[in-house]
């Protein structure tokens, strides 16, 4: 088997978990859907990212992939297991933010003096 056939093999494997996910998710009653809704935009986010990068990928990389189940599933359990760095982003964003909401406000009165 060629190298461009495992690629396909494999972005074939990754869309079709994709649809399966996507099936099952919109069976939820909205609530459930809408408590989901980070990890759906993970997944989203995994399986673009390995559709993206599956041209790049050793042939035994992607040959492994290829029998895991659940590859998409896999990424995203291990991306849970580090901890999400997003909410201390955000945080540090909005303190940076509001830092600089502070400064300009301070500049306006200096400057109105």
């Amino acid at each position: 088997m060629g190298e461009d056939e495992i690629v396909r093999l494999f972005n074939a494997k990754i869309k079709l978990e994709r649809k399966q996910y996507k099936k099952r998710v919109l069976q939820l009653a909205p609530e459930r859907i809408y408590q989901r809704a980070y990890q759906i935009n993970c997944r989203e986010n995994i399986a673009e990212t390995l559709l993206e990068k599956s041209s790049e990928m050793k042939t035994d990389v992607l040959r492994c992939l290829l029998v895991l189940p659940n590859v998409i599933q896999f990424f995203y359990a291990r991306w849970m297991g580090k901890g999400d760095s997003f909410q201390l982003e955000l945080e540090n964003s909005m303190d940076t933010g509001i830092k600089e909401i502070g400064l300009l406000l301070e500049q306006e009165e200096t400057e109105a003096a």
